[in-house]
């Protein structure tokens, strides 16, 4: 778009809004709804991989630097079938890697809490000791290991 100001010419150049993790409203620290490129690897991924199946193609589009058939190629995929979160899973490593590496890419499923799928337990587990569960209601064991504010909100 130009507009003329007097004898000079003004270009004004328009970038495409990306969409928030919501799919609706544009992407905002303000609005929750973003994916920050200094967050974790893990964090960062877990975000890329559970955005909506429609809005994945965007945010190839807009993100990747995947060529245009393969996206193409990634979408007929999952036309023909594919599991939508395999396709998502390229787009989280890609963007990982970029901001963080290639190895940090690699094992970010491990750090999105994927482990469990491989049989393994997140490092940071937290170990919580307590000397008898016997008779204790679920409520007081989460209230007890620190994981909720008081029995109530484990209720």
């Amino acid at each position: 778009m130009q507009r003329a100001y007097g004898q000079e010419a003004q270009v004004i150049l328009t970038m495409p809004l990306l969409e928030g993790l919501d799919a609706v409203k544009k992407m905002s620290k303000s609005l929750g709804n973003y994916i920050g490129i200094q967050e974790a690897p893990g964090v960062m991924y877990s975000k890329l991989v559970s955005i909506p199946d429609t809005l994945m193609w965007r945010y190839f589009e807009l993100l990747s630097f995947r060529s245009m058939d393969e996206i193409e190629g990634f979408r007929k995929d999952v036309e023909a079938g594919a599991n939508p979160r395999d396709i998502k899973i390229k787009l989280a490593e890609e963007i990982v890697a970029r901001f963080h590496g290639e190895e940090a890419a690699a094992s970010a499923h491990k750090s999105a809490g994927n482990r469990l799928k491989d049989g393994e337990l997140p490092e940071d587990l937290p170990e919580i000791e307590l000397s008898s569960l016997e008779d204790m209601p679920v409520a007081s064991v989460l209230n007890k290991a620190g994981l909720v504010k008081n029995t109530a909100a484990a209720r």
